[in-house]
């Protein structure tokens, strides 16, 4: 539909019929940049700034290098697109560069459209390749924002689109001006993070008494942060779901030294799944409400009504038939 435009500056053009990534529409005021030239960006008043970000970190050999424009201007004169089942002395030239400054091994180069669509096709890859589903990714990073990358990013960009069904799993990375870890020095961060990285893995050089407290502990958070009464399940096969003999034995230890981890035996898993899933989903609703701004704890007008939600689901989880 044809709309007149011709009464709203350029900046309201913009944002009116543009949709700007990670940012609330109504509040945007983007910088109206008119043009570049080395280190520095121009509005459109004439005021000039220097680029410390190179935009998104690729423009770092400067705005319109000469060389570059000239590269562009020369292939755009001789063929501007290939399809992907066409060959190309440009693209191969590209691919050849490439895998001389790669890894070992390196034999060819497969090209997307841009970083979330590599990591999507890297991530499918080693899983057709490995046969295995769980992904690991640190927190504090971002991957994309198509339905894997985001997934796999680690801050709070993903919390709306994560359902939990992804695989990706996400662990603290060294970061020593916000430690996780206590550390006083980049080496200590570094060996910190690799040990938690290890146990949080389970390796093979960790005990199963270990494993089996570690997977305690992550239940009984989950459950119930409060620290009251909390029911561990018991395995009923040898090796269904990693649970060895071994394991089993560790746990009944563990159960012995923490009076807050009770047991619940095999015939009774479907009820403590059942109050898992109980759990979820009113965090599932919340989460809903939040998306939506039905509501927003950062508000101070928070209801009644959403706070005992909330509360809800971090209550203990509801009994279970024994």
């Amino acid at each position: 539909m044809s709309t007149d435009r011709s009464q709203l500056t350029s900046k309201e053009r913009e944002k009116a019929s543009v949709f700007h990534s990670w940012s609330a529409q109504g509040s945007i005021n983007p910088l109206m940049v008119r043009d570049a030239k080395g280190v520095y960006v121009s509005d459109e008043d004439g005021n000039t700034y220097l680029d410390f970000s190179s935009q998104l970190v690729n423009v770092n050999i400067g705005h319109q290098h000469p060389k570059v424009v000239a590269a562009i201007t020369e292939q755009a004169q001789l063929l501007a697109t290939i399809a992907p089942q066409h060959g190309n002395p440009q693209r191969y030239r590209a691919a050849e560069l490439i895998l001389d400054h790669s890894f070992d091994g390196a034999a060819k180069v497969f090209f997307t459209n841009g970083g979330t669509e590599a990591n999507e096709h890297a991530v499918r890859l080693a899983r057709l390749h490995t046969g295995r589903q769980k992904v690991l990714a640190a927190y504090r990073s971002y991957h994309g924002a198509t339905s894997t990358s985001i997934n796999l990013t680690g801050d709070p960009r993903r919390w709306p689109n994560d359902h939990g069904t992804s695989g990706v799993v996400h662990f603290f990375g060294p970061f020593l001006y916000r430690s996780m870890y206590h550390a006083t020095n980049e080496q200590e961060e570094c060996e910190r993070a690799l040990e938690s990285l290890g146990a949080f893995l389970g390796g093979a050089e960790a005990s199963d008494a270990g494993k089996a407290q570690r997977k305690a502990k992550r239940l009984v958070w989950f459950l119930d942060p409060d620290g009251e009464q909390v029911t561990v399940a018991e395995q009923s096969a040898k090796g269904r779901d990693g649970w060895t003999d071994g394991k089993a034995v560790a746990m009944k230890r563990l159960h012995e030294q923490d009076p807050r981890l009770d047991y619940l035996t095999p015939q009774d898993r479907s009820g403590l799944r059942a109050a898992v899933l109980w759990r979820e989903g009113l965090v599932l609703v919340y989460r809903l409400l939040f998306i939506l701004k039905l509501e927003s704890p950062a508000d101070s007008s928070f209801s009644f009504a959403s706070t005992r939600l909330w509360r809800l689901a971090l209550s203990p989880v509801p009994p279970w038939p024994r």
